[in-house]
């Protein structure tokens, strides 16, 4: 599930609970209205924790392992301008 259709989905969560705590609280079932906020409330922290560990499980997943073949193997790393062309030496005028 993409985050922005998480985002979503909570923000029509929020609106319904807020209509339906209203109601319960005309009603007089207050009680239910407090339950309806923990769970909304926990819905939230729960799916934020949920992208937190996944995110954290794919950065660890794709970490490299001792043994695994570089992505980018060892060699030159810096290369000077004036030797790839780009830029042309520059001139002392003193």
């Amino acid at each position: 599930m993409s985050r922005m259709r998480a985002r979503s989905l909570l923000t029509v969560g929020l609106w319904a609970s807020q209509i339906v705590g209203v109601m319960a609280l005309v009603n007089g079932h207050a009680v239910g209205a407090a339950t309806a906020l923990l769970v909304f409330g926990f819905g939230v922290y729960g799916t934020r924790a949920f992208f937190v560990a996944r995110n954290r499980w794919r950065r660890l997943r794709w970490w490299p392992r001792p043994g695994d073949p570089e992505l980018f193997p060892a060699g030159p790393r810096r290369v000077l301008l004036i030797e790839t062309g780009i830029v042309l030496p520059a001139v002392r005028t003193e």
